[in-house]
């Protein structure tokens, strides 16, 4: 696969890949997929303790807690860069991933305000993250680049902790809102949109075409992009053009999902069809596919057609 890193690199970006990869062996790691560089790489997709040693078996160690030691090392890198190239640095937390520890002096402070257990210390894993981003723009400032940075934030999916009334987390219901409704938020110091929430359908594949915009370049060369440019979005657009998303999973029984304007349809294996209207009913508590057959039929073909596409597609399932 092209990955956007082998594409700005192409357009010359010099590209830094900090933290998590979890997509193969040291023969797949980032260095071989378009980064000049990486720091603080590994194969483990969460850490036995988010204080040293995090990783069994593995030569790096770190000092401290584990988030601030990305952090650190991602500031430093940007305050040491002296090349002329734009840069872009990925920075893939392994927080807030189970096991559940918190930064001791931030868990004390949420038990002194009354949490306990889990919660205290996943609070506590998001305020460090929060505490990292603030560093880490703090540093484009101090390096004088922070007014042409763009910074995008998000999650790759929902926490085990329930997400308040939206229903599913991480592992159970997971394609319902509570496992994959995300945080994404983008920063562009040159966008006509600062400061505005938009509600257009979007998922994580749209990054690669919208880094290509960014960069000067058109996304639309890449025919084998499956997300879209929200470039159209920064520059001020209030909605953006697009048919239906799909998410899909492989280890548990709703394996999919079909977003088209409000309306989802989740798919399970065993050929149940769930139909949700997510303006009227966010938290899912209302199947209106008995209801409404021809959107389910409807739906449902997109997701046959998409998943023939995509070369994951089980007749057992429809």
């Amino acid at each position: 696969e092209i990955t956007y890193a082998e594409t700005l690199q192409s357009i010359g970006y010099h590209n830094v890949f900090v933290g998590k990869w979890h997509l193969g062996s040291e023969e797949y790691h980032p260095e071989h997929q378009g980064f000049d560089e990486t720091l603080f790489v590994n194969n483990f997709g969460h850490p036995e303790s988010y204080y040293s040693p995090s990783f069994k078996n593995s030569k790096q160690t770190e000092k401290g807690y584990l988030t601030d030691h990305l952090t650190n090392q991602t500031v430093n890198w940007i305050e040491n860069y002296d090349q002329k190239k734009p840069f872009q640095l990925s920075l893939f937390y392994y927080s807030a991933h189970d096991p559940f520890i918190g930064r001791k002096d931030l868990v004390k402070r949420y038990k002194s305000k009354g949490f306990n257990g889990n919660n205290a210390e996943y609070m506590a894993m998001v305020t460090c993250i929060d505490e990292s981003v603030g560093r880490i723009r703090n540093s484009l400032t101090k390096k004088g680049i922070d007014k042409n940075t763009v910074l995008i934030f998000l999650s790759d999916q929902s926490s085990k902790i329930p997400n308040g009334k939206l229903r599913g987390k991480k592992l159970k219901e997971t394609l319902y809102e509570g496992g994959s409704n995300i945080p994404f938020l983008i920063y562009d110091p040159k966008s006509n949109s600062a400061g505005k929430e938009n509600l257009s359908l979007v998922q994580s594949t749209d990054i690669f075409p919208t880094l290509i915009d960014l960069a000067g370049h058109d996304s639309n060369q890449y025919q084998h992009l499956h997300g879209k440019s929200l470039f159209p979005l920064i520059q001020g657009e209030e909605t953006l053009a697009r048919d239906s998303i799909f998410a899909y999973r492989t280890y548990s029984d709703e394996y999919a999902t079909v977003h088209f304007k409000q309306w989802k349809l989740i798919a399970f294996r065993n050929k149940k069809r769930e139909l949700y209207h997510l303006k009227n009913d966010p938290y899912e508590q209302n199947d209106l596919s008995k209801n409404k057959p021809e959107i389910v039929e409807n739906l449902n073909s997109q997701l046959k057609n998409w998943e023939i596409k995509m070369g994951v597609h089980h007749e057992n399932n429809f």
